[in-house]
């Protein structure tokens, strides 16, 4: 499914199906025990590389496991309470 497909599908949903969804897909982002990079920046609206710049500046506290960068949900919390101002 494309991108396109996906946006009709959300499109032809009632108001409040509409609702439920997001209520779902909020939750499954609160759930995770860690976010990746692209999590960071998709959530947030910023490019991938301000996300890896604000870790390697100390802006953003992150966990390298092997080669990728982690970002702990308590981190998260912190980033979506304060923001990244």
């Amino acid at each position: 499914m494309n991108f396109d497909e996906l946006l009709k599908i959300v499109d032809s949903l009632s108001k409040e199906e509409k609702f439920k969804l997001l209520q779902h897909i909020q939750q499954q982002i609160t759930e995770k025990e860690f976010y990746s990079i692209e999590d960071i920046a998709n959530l947030f609206g910023i490019n991938w590389r301000t996300v890896q710049r604000y870790i390697k500046i100390g802006k953003i506290k992150a966990i390298k496991f092997g080669r990728q960068w982690r970002i702990p949900k308590k981190e998260f919390i912190r980033l979506k309470n304060e923001g990244l101002d």
